[in-house]
């Protein structure tokens, strides 16, 4: 009876571990699997904080290269990443603005919806839903710091973009490719058959 008690506890572990795994998993995947290939995969919320004055050209500089490449939007909702950026103004002691100091940070929120459908109903262990736990959770992907003269904030935004588009966006695009790859020769290994 005891090792019939054994064996029944250690399949439920193993149920629980896959359970565990599958959902790591899963929150890893980037959020443009969860999308349609015909649209542009990245959604960026920009959020920036800057001196008085200046937020609106910080602003305009930092979306406009955003827009500039042809894979991303400018959103205010459901984005599959968040770019935040703090911009400050360096001061000498008698108060001469002389520089600028931008801290940067990319997250990528968890597609609670998406990670639902894909996982199903079958995610509570030992009482809790462990999607639930994911809810309104981000993962930091990026987080850097850009320092230029006074007169450089257009040139400061444009190697902002361009660290956020090399550092981060050319990754995803790599494993979006390498995920349209694994479809189309599934798709045709299954046209075989």
């Amino acid at each position: 009876m005891k090792r019939h008690v054994w064996i029944s506890t250690f399949c439920k572990e193993i149920k629980i571990m896959k359970k565990i795994i599958l959902i790591c998993i899963a929150t890893l995947v980037p959020s443009f699997a969860f999308s349609d290939v015909e649209q542009k995969p990245f959604r960026i919320k920009l959020t920036i904080s800057a001196p008085a004055g200046e937020e609106n050209n910080v602003t305009s500089y930092l979306s406009r290269e955003f827009r500039a490449l042809k894979d991303v939007s400018i959103v205010e909702s459901d984005p599959s990443h968040h770019v935040s950026i703090v911009a400050m103004q360096a001061s000498s002691r008698d108060g001469q603005k002389n520089g600028w100091v931008f801290s940067c940070v990319t997250d990528c929120p968890t597609r609670y919806k998406e990670l639902r459908e894909f996982l199903g109903e079958d995610t509570k262990i030992r009482g809790i839903d462990t999607v639930d736990l994911l809810e309104n959770t981000t993962r930091v992907v990026n987080h850097f710091v850009c320092i230029g003269a006074n007169d450089e904030l257009e040139k400061l935004t444009k190697n902002i973009v361009s660290e956020i588009d090399g550092g981060v966006l050319e990754v995803a695009r790599k494993s979006r490719q390498q995920i349209q790859d694994i479809n189309k020769a599934y798709e045709k290994e299954m046209l075989k058959k």
